[in-house]
């Protein structure tokens, strides 16, 4: 079968073969905003079509273990297809069980957001990654997961798109998001790189992460993934305690440019 997100705000599942729809999955938190691609001319009550963004992202699959049973998941962002109220708004990731492909079953959607003082601050910007699954010793428990950036920041009044998350595949849980990445002032370069200045523009993570298994033992040893500001990470995911999976940059663009 062939999985593919499209602007009606549906991911639409293919027979490879025959090229016939077997379905289409509308996630939860895009419900309400359906209707916004039909606008109404009030002055003769005919319709028109209007651009919203829906379901954009690219999907991934793969086989994992859920409580000790085989299943094949698909896990996808929306890209710049953001929630309605409904989702309060916010970016999302989410998951089907896709097993069997003419019967698939929501598992999960999920967003970032985290509380300090009296407000809450959203995290997660817009979702382009393609995610990688893998498995990884998650506090002395096997477990498969999802990694992701948090994308284009779509949201002036917050930080959004700086993080990088990794999630359960068996019940979206955030189980590690990471601090912000630092931002450079590309507009004001200084010394050598003063003759290489341009416009700055917010450093995110928009692009798609790929895991490694260096050893080949089944679990993950290594993650990497670039951002905006040029710079190229490394996140080891070899220890039991997802605090220590941090980013590490082993690679920086001379003059900052976009990875």
């Amino acid at each position: 079968v062939l999985y593919v997100g499209a602007n009606d705000g549906m991911l639409h599942c293919f027979d490879a073969a025959t090229g016939e729809e077997l379905w289409g999955f509308i996630p939860y938190n895009l419900l309400r905003k359906l209707r916004n691609m039909y606008g109404v001319d009030a002055a003769n009550n005919t319709r028109y079509y209007v651009h919203d963004s829906y379901c954009d992202g690219t999907p991934s699959v793969a086989d994992v273990q859920i409580a000790g049973a085989w299943r094949t998941v698909l896990v996808t962002g929306q890209g710049p297809g953001y929630g309605t109220t409904l989702g309060g708004g916010l970016n999302y990731y989410w998951a089907l069980d896709v097993t069997d492909p003419s019967n698939p079953q929501p598992l999960w959607e999920t967003s970032h957001t985290y509380v300090s003082g009296n407000r809450t601050y959203r995290t997660m910007g817009e979702t382009w990654s393609t995610p990688a699954i893998g498995k990884v010793n998650h506090s002395g428990t096997a477990r498969w997961v999802a990694f992701m950036g948090s994308g284009y920041d779509n949201d002036s009044s917050y930080n959004v798109g700086r993080r990088f998350y990794v999630i359960g595949i068996d019940t979206g849980e955030v189980i590690r998001y990471t601090p912000e990445i630092t931002q450079v002032a590309t507009n004001s370069l200084t010394g050598a790189r003063s003759a290489y200045s341009y416009p700055d523009i917010v450093a995110t993570i928009p692009g798609s992460p790929t895991a490694v298994d260096l050893d080949r033992d089944g679990f993950l040893n290594s993650v990497f993934v670039g951002d905006l500001d040029g710079r190229l990470y490394r996140m080891d995911v070899t220890g039991t305690n997802p605090s220590g999976w941090t980013l590490t940059a082993i690679y920086t663009d001379y003059r900052y440019y976009p990875i």
